[in-house]
């Protein structure tokens, strides 16, 4: 029977002479910072799509390790048909650094640059989930939603706004599109400045509306 033995690519320069060493989150070691945050709602919440819960704030910069979500009540049905999406959002904010333009804009789907509005919510990036369930019946529920959709653990080493900027799919792609949201100085590719949000959305009505808790925990290295 064949073997294998593989190194990642860290390893790889580790092992290199001269010795490599790896960017802080990149493969490399770095401080892990902890984000959690919670929105206590009212029955409104669960009455129509596109309710918003937003949180857990954190630098473009971040390089994502791992998500939560904690959901409690919400939709007090033992047939609940209340159903969360998990996008992240530009900040909302008017005084971090982040972009007029892109202020509470979210990012598309296709890692492009292109971003989209609640409003429309037009193929928006649901990079964390897309139609999760929450508890049942007012029952606590945390769960690791890192990897429930389309991030990945290679781009968990990619900076967040490369990710969704373009650089995570493509260089070419973020370059053709015109720089999409990053930053071009100097004929580089840079990030666009200020933070992102989680961004809960719901994405289909309570069977029975009821109020209650949703939470976010975000580990990340810069």
């Amino acid at each position: 029977m064949a073997t294998e033995t593989l190194d990642s690519t860290a390893i790889v320069n580790l092992d290199a002479q001269p010795i490599l060493f790896a960017t802080p989150g990149e493969g490399g070691r770095g401080y892990m910072n902890n984000i959690t945050d919670f929105v206590t709602h009212t029955t409104a919440f669960g009455s129509a799509a596109k309710n918003t819960s937003r949180q857990s704030r954190f630098p473009v910069e971040a390089r994502v390790k791992h998500v939560w979500l904690f959901t409690s009540g919400l939709d007090s049905s033992s047939s609940q048909t209340l159903t969360l999406d998990v996008n992240v959002s530009f900040s909302d904010s008017a005084y971090d650094g982040t972009s007029v333009a892109l202020q509470s804009q979210i990012p598309q789907s296709a890692f492009t640059g292109a971003v989209t509005t609640l409003t429309s919510y037009t193929s928006p990036n649901l990079l964390f989930g897309s139609a999760l369930t929450v508890s049942a019946s007012g029952a606590v529920a945390w769960t690791d939603i890192t990897y429930k959709n389309t991030y990945t653990p290679s781009l968990s080493q990619q900076p967040m706004w490369a990710v969704l900027g373009g650089t995570g799919a493509s260089t070419a792609a973020i370059q053709t599109a015109g720089g999409g949201f990053a930053q071009q100085v100097n004929g580089q590719i840079c990030a666009p400045g200020g933070y992102f949000d989680i961004l809960v959305v719901s994405n289909h009505t309570s069977t029975t509306n009821a109020t209650g808790t949703i939470g976010t925990e975000v580990d990340f290295v810069i």
